[in-house]
């Protein structure tokens, strides 16, 4: 898969009025991060994971303009059989040599109604080479920063993102072979982020805004979150 969420995600429920403010994915250690992915065949179910997803979220209360990207390097992603998980990154499947990330990009990014604490995000979600745009729905916490949270090592303003939706290896050229299809591995994973960012304010940096880039829409259009 490549360069998803920096997945997955956009997400964001941000608890009182905050400047414009980058929070870093990945930034105060591998422990604050999580991206989980299932696959729930007739015979087996396959659960793999990472801690080393990186990116961040942009913010700003003021002009409503956010921001989401979140990198997965292919090459993180572990399932706890070492054999299984050196087929999975081979050339037969997600190709690591030849596409190292899994990226998901936001395009868009809106409260929904109502709903504080949740947003809907739409973004462009890139697997193997192959680029869908898909719409999810998350959640997000902010935590200010406060000494008591500094010991367990959540140093600056905080926002906890999480998500799941389900994706479709063939939407992205992803093939299963046939003789393991629906009984070892399915096409349909489903995917959940658990991630902490962090704020850094840096001045030089600039809001990466939603890109225009077209892209080949993936259905489902809309996933709910769990």
């Amino acid at each position: 898969m490549k360069s998803l969420l920096h997945s997955l995600i956009a997400l964001a429920v941000f608890v009182g009025a905050a400047d414009a403010a980058y929070y870093d994915i990945g930034k105060n250690g591998e422990n604050k991060v999580n991206v989980s992915w299932e696959s729930n065949a007739s015979l087996e179910m396959m659960v793999g994971r990472t801690n080393k997803a990186t990116g961040f979220v942009y913010f700003d209360d003021a002009g409503k303009s956010h921001a989401l990207l979140v990198t997965i390097p292919v090459r993180s992603m572990k399932t706890g059989i070492d054999a299984r998980d050196e087929h999975m990154i081979g050339p037969d499947w997600l190709d690591a040599e030849k596409y190292p990330n899994i990226e998901f990009k936001s395009v868009a990014v809106k409260n929904k109604s109502g709903k504080p604490d949740q947003y809907e995000i739409t973004g462009d979600m890139t697997i193997h080479g192959k680029t869908r745009r898909i719409t999810v729905t998350g959640s997000a916490r902010r935590f200010p920063a406060r000494p008591t949270l500094e010991k367990m090592g959540y140093v600056g303003d905080i926002i906890q993102l999480k998500t799941s939706f389900k994706i479709k290896l063939s939407d992205f050229g992803v093939i299963v072979p046939e003789r393991l299809l629906g009984l070892k591995m399915a096409d349909e994973l489903s995917i959940s982020f658990d991630i902490f960012a962090f704020t850094n304010n840096d001045p030089g940096r600039k809001p990466e805004m939603p890109s225009t880039r077209p892209a080949v829409a993936a259905p489902p259009a809309s996933q709910p979150a769990r």
